[in-house]
């Protein structure tokens, strides 16, 4: 379908600079031309890995529905030169083959966000999401957008903006811009993302944990050659090997615990394999694992870019007799050794509170959820609502019966209905606290 575009059009928000041109590409054919350009803006932009063309467009790939979704990634021009590109694209929720919805999101988003309304915070594999931008050009491309936003809203419904980090440029930007603009919008606080930062030497990390905790990543460091040692991947079919043995350390620990784990979706493993596949050559990739004998008992996978070492996938055998070391812990710590020797500035622990990172580090910044509505409520909206629902609750239940499933083969009846049930319902009273907590919106 042929997107009607209106860009640039004389409207009576107070933009201070002039507005940029925006182009529009909604194919992937047409992507792949711009994938050199890309990646270069990328590198020199305050954006991250998650932004890369071979992250963004593997997210497309594998994670799209092409019933529903349809591509609109906005690049900026000032001129003829490249400074600022939006990777978004329209989600379009239907009713008996008829659209009656449409969501504006960043590719890579969450696959269900929108239809848990901010209370089931569903898996992404991205951490941050962003537009990205040529240093200097962040006001003029922020402005550019909300422009389109607001001279486009027949493209959308509403437009939600997922894991905007509150120390990079989408999130300062967008909420100073929407503040003067006739937009509807709402910030709503999103997950923690602690964060290290590289000390001179391992033996200053030490000496910067408390007196217990020092003492514990000692023990646990010391023992690393004897219960245990560490190996660290390094040709490509090492690290297929790792990757394997991770994925299998993730499955089971989830699986424990009623969940299905990262990669209980199919589309997850392949599309981190391609995306593992696609930047190798790059030296991106960090990975290790602790063994004893044959046996691997821990792993880490972790992304390099820009000064920054993602902490990203890690899996452990908890019923091991080695774990009592915390071996997923000391392959933590070899990361932060490599990155003081290698002189990487940060260790980026990604979103979660996990009482673990508490261990490491005090520093955290915060993800934020954007959401904007196009125009007031009527009762079409209040309909759509009703029906968004409905849809809802059939994936809340199709959810949960898989997570039962996942129970009951780790339990016997009755016990397995037991434990899903305590499970689910402690999760449930943890949401709903998370959700209240953060109900007071930025305005």
């Amino acid at each position: 379908m042929k997107l009607q575009i209106q860009n640039n059009q004389s409207i009576d928000t107070p933009y201070k600079e002039k507005l940029l041109k925006t182009k529009i590409v909604n194919s992937i054919e047409e992507l792949q031309q711009f994938k050199t350009d890309w990646d270069k803006l990328v590198d020199i932009s305050n954006a991250t890995i998650y932004q890369k063309s071979y992250w963004l467009f593997n997210w497309w790939k594998h994670y799209h529905n092409p019933d529903a979704d349809r591509m609109l990634i906005l690049f900026f021009y000032d001129d003829e030169i490249l400074v600022g590109i939006a990777p978004l694209y329209i989600h379009e929720e239907k009713f008996f083959g008829k659209t009656i919805f449409k969501r504006l999101l960043f590719i890579g988003s969450e696959t269900l966000h929108g239809q848990t309304f901010g209370l089931f915070n569903d898996n992404s594999p991205s951490d941050y999401l962003e537009i990205i931008c040529y240093p200097k050009y962040e006001t003029r491309i922020f402005e550019s957008f909300v422009n389109f936003l607001i001279n486009n809203k027949d493209l959308y419904d509403e437009t939600i903006l997922t894991n905007l980090n509150d120390n990079n440029s989408s999130f300062k930007y967008l909420h100073e811009i929407l503040k003067n603009c006739n937009l509807r919008f709402k910030f709503r606080k999103g997950e923690i993302c602690p964060y290290i930062k590289t000390p001179s030497s391992f033996e200053d990390f030490l000496n910067s944990r408390t007196t217990s905790v020092k003492r514990r990543f000692t023990q646990s460091w010391k023992e690393s050659g004897k219960l245990f040692k560490i190996k660290k991947s390094g040709s490509f079919e090492e690290l297929q090997i790792a990757l394997r043995q991770i994925k299998e350390l993730h499955q089971n620990k989830w699986n424990k615990t009623g969940y299905p784990g990262f990669f209980g979706d199919l589309r997850y493993e392949r599309f981190l394999d391609e995306f593992i596949n696609s930047c190798y050559n790059d030296d991106v990739i960090w990975c290790g694992v602790a063994y004893n004998n044959d046996k691997v008992i821990a792993g880490r996978l972790a992304f390099k870019y820009k000064g920054r070492l993602y902490d990203y996938l890690s899996g452990i055998d908890d019923t091991a007799f080695e774990a009592k070391r915390r071996p997923g812990l000391v392959l933590l710590m070899h990361m932060i050794k490599d990155s003081i020797d290698e002189n990487i500035p940060v260790v980026d622990l990604l979103r979660g509170d996990e009482a673990y990172k508490k261990d490491f580090t005090n520093s955290f910044t915060t993800n934020w959820n954007l959401r904007i509505y196009k125009g007031n409520v009527n009762v079409r909206y209040i309909f759509v609502i009703f029906l968004l629902i409905l849809k809802f609750i059939k994936i809340l239940i199709i959810r949960e019966t898989m997570l039962l499933k996942i129970w009951m083969k780790v339990y016997k009846m009755p016990l397995s209905i037991y434990k899903y049930s305590r499970n689910r319902f402690q999760s449930l009273v943890r949401k709903i606290k998370n959700f209240l907590k953060t109900k007071n919106q930025l305005q």
